[in-house]
């Protein structure tokens, strides 16, 4: 006699699979922020490759320049020390780098370190 059991998932089975689907979600609402940020970040400082009195214009005046299409686009968390400007020899370079924290559950934090190069010549 051949009986053949039967096979499928059992309620631990979904219970577990319901976890890790609530987990990815809540990792997924929590990073995808981050992203979306650094996505702004990166075409407020592409869209200075376009401007062509970037080389006469102060360190000051170009992070204030990047501060305003990020407002723009509701970015903020970009501080000062982010930004590395340099003028040599007819070639400005801008260097942005940073890193976003954003806690996950309680004491375990996810760190995502970001940079954007752009390099200009007059």
């Amino acid at each position: 006699m051949n009986i053949k059991k039967q096979q499928g998932i059992t309620t631990l089975g979904i219970l577990m699979g319901a976890m890790l689907l609530v987990a990815v979600m809540l990792l997924s609402i929590k990073l995808i922020p981050l992203y979306i940020n650094d996505y702004a970040i990166g075409n407020a400082i592409a869209s200075l490759q376009e401007d062509e009195n970037l080389y006469a214009k102060t360190k000051a005046e170009i992070r204030g320049i990047v501060r305003r299409k990020l407002a723009a686009d509701y970015t903020d968390g970009l501080e000062d020390e982010s930004f590395q400007i340099e003028k040599r020899k007819g070639k400005i370079t801008i260097d942005v780098n940073y890193e976003a924290r954003v806690s996950v559950v309680r004491n375990l934090d996810v760190v995502a370190k970001f940079s954007h190069h752009l390099e200009k010549t007059k």
